[in-house]
């Protein structure tokens, strides 16, 4: 009797031995198989976040590039002023409702913009280079049918609780704007009552 328990435990053991080997192959054949279908997905599919160079503000990927691309077509088909063409210019006094100046506390980078002659300031958490900025309130106006271009970056670090702002440095993307940080901080006191405002060319 004792010896068909031994028997018994011993057969149970290699059961769960053999078990345990199974899965493990077939954990690698799906390990493989992740692999392999993700080597078969279009590069394209795989580099959709736009990424530009850190010290030089190059784009680095088609999705930056079109952005860029998207850019620069909006300055190169900016339209006289006044134009009430559909899809361009103003539209029955919209320009005087978009607001001036739309931040988000933290540390960001920010967009100085001219909206058929207003200037706006744009400043988003959760992207990192002022051509995302520049992407995203280009999305914004497009819906009141109005055309933008880029006149300057640089970053903005606002303390909402302590009630100070600094507006610093500049875009390696859209290039340096001589007096880009002055007009943005005059922008942001004069929609921002109560908060410190100060502003230097210095760093990036």
């Amino acid at each position: 009797f004792a010896r068909e328990i031994i028997t018994t435990k011993s057969q149970g053991t290699k059961m769960a031995a053999g078990s345990l080997n199974n899965a493990m192959v077939l954990l690698g054949f799906l390990t493989l198989s992740v692999l392999a279908m993700s080597m078969l997905v279009p590069a394209e599919q795989k580099d959709l976040k736009p990424r530009f160079d850190d010290e030089t503000g190059v784009p680095l990927n088609d999705a930056a590039r079109r952005i860029l691309d998207q850019a620069n077509s909006a300055a190169a088909l900016r339209p006289s002023r006044g134009t009430s063409e559909a899809g361009t210019g103003v539209r029955g006094g919209t320009l005087d409702g978009i607001p001036e100046v739309r931040i988000d506390p933290g540390v960001w980078k920010f967009v100085l913009m001219d909206v058929d002659g207003k200037e706006i300031v744009r400043s988003y958490s959760g992207l990192h280079y002022h051509a995302e900025m520049y992407q995203r309130a280009a999305q914004e106006l497009g819906a009141f049918g109005l055309r933008s271009k880029v006149l300057g970056g640089g970053r903005i670090a606002y303390n909402p609780t302590e009630n100070t702002l600094l507006v610093y440095g500049y875009s390696k993307t859209f290039g340096r704007c001589k007096g880009c940080n002055e007009k943005t901080a005059k922008l942001l006191e004069r929609n921002l009552p109560g908060v410190r405002v100060d502003w230097n060319d210095k760093g990036y």
